[in-house]
């Protein structure tokens, strides 16, 4: 219910959120990890956080996309884990007169891919 706690009223910092995603992510075997939490809790959270995009502050989608940069090699493992957290914190959601603070930074993304293609038409 976005509508009764405003942007203005309420800022969430992505990277503390980011911080425990990893943990789930990358640190999920319960025989070898110092972080345990049982499955109800991580999947609360990660359910949680696309809830909580709205609230991010307006200059988020950036430092997301400059987070992730150095992890969009197509041929590395990192690439994928990119992927997942793109899907997981990147705000889609934004008011109209944020649009380009929001999904129009991502477009220099995706020059690397139209730069770097390999596949024949």
């Amino acid at each position: 219910k976005s509508h009764l706690i405003t942007r203005d009223e309420l800022i969430i910092d992505w990277r503390l959120l980011y911080q425990w995603a990893k943990l789930i992510r990358f640190h999920h075997d319960q025989d070898y990890s110092l972080v345990v939490m049982s499955h109800g809790v991580e999947q609360s959270f990660l359910n949680c956080i696309p809830y909580c995009r709205f609230y991010f502050s307006i200059t988020a989608t950036q430092e997301i996309l400059d987070e992730f940069r150095p992890w969009l090699c197509p041929f590395d493992s990192a690439f994928n884990d990119a992927m997942y957290f793109f899907d997981l914190l990147l705000p889609v959601n934004l008011p109209p007169n944020l649009l380009n603070q929001g999904f129009k930074c991502g477009f220099a993304f995706l020059d690397i891919f139209e730069s770097n293609i390999s596949i024949d038409v």
